[in-house]
């Protein structure tokens, strides 16, 4: 069944006053510059009841631990110190290149990490 003031097609009725119009912005200025949740909790953690925040911090993530949730210490760190990249990048940004030396010795100590994991 269609939603209220909705057509078939997926276009907006005209009656309906909450459709955003062609070329309209509903949010022109964006976020406040400033306005944080990281930058307010860097303030909270380098103030002077700091050291008292990490200690509590620290409490309630251990009690998450112990709970099973292991995503709360995931969370605390991308806020306190950024999300950690899902790759390895060169320094122009791209792949990193490993000559033939060096990826023969990469190669040497996976197959050594193999056999000391391998239980026979």
């Amino acid at each position: 069944m269609p939603k209220k003031n909705h057509k078939p097609n997926g276009d907006f009725e005209k009656e309906n006053s909450y459709a955003i119009k062609k070329g309209e912005c509903r949010n022109p200025n964006g976020r406040p510059k400033g306005a944080s949740i990281h930058r307010k909790l860097r303030e909270l953690l380098e103030g002077e009841e700091g050291e008292k925040l990490e200690d509590e911090i620290a409490r309630a993530g251990i009690g998450h631990a112990v709970a099973g949730n292991p995503r709360f210490w995931q969370m605390v760190v991308e806020i306190i110190d950024g999300k950690v990249p899902d790759r390895i990048a060169g320094h122009d940004g791209g792949a990193v290149q490993f000559d033939a030396e060096s990826l023969a010795r990469v190669r040497k100590l996976v197959e050594a990490a193999d056999r000391v994991d391998d239980p026979d």
